[in-house]
């Protein structure tokens, strides 16, 4: 039990420091957009959740060497004494040579 806890708070170890330091603290539909066209870059990331335990942030990042798509669902819910762990996620990596 202790491991579980330990793996479900490793998750919100940062998340002090960044909610403070992070560009992009996105509410509900919110679309953050950021193309630094010097550096041939593009990143477009969404807040698409609406449980505040439990969010979805898809984002697409293009780039001079490649892009890189994610999305992530991360969740912990604790009724009372139970918790449930539900993380999913998906990345697509690709470089060009």
């Amino acid at each position: 039990m202790a491991l579980v806890a330990a793996f479900v708070m490793s998750a919100y170890a940062a998340s002090a420091h960044r909610a403070a330091s992070k560009p992009f603290n996105p509410l509900l539909g919110e679309t953050y957009e950021c193309v630094r066209e010097d550096r041939g870059f593009h990143f477009v990331a969404e807040q698409v959740g609406t449980v505040l335990m439990q969010q979805c942030t898809p984002h697409r990042t293009h780039g001079t060497g490649g892009s890189l798509r994610r999305e992530r669902v991360r969740g912990v819910r604790a009724p009372r004494r139970l918790q449930a762990v539900q993380p999913a996620a998906r990345r697509d990596l690709r470089v060009r040579a």
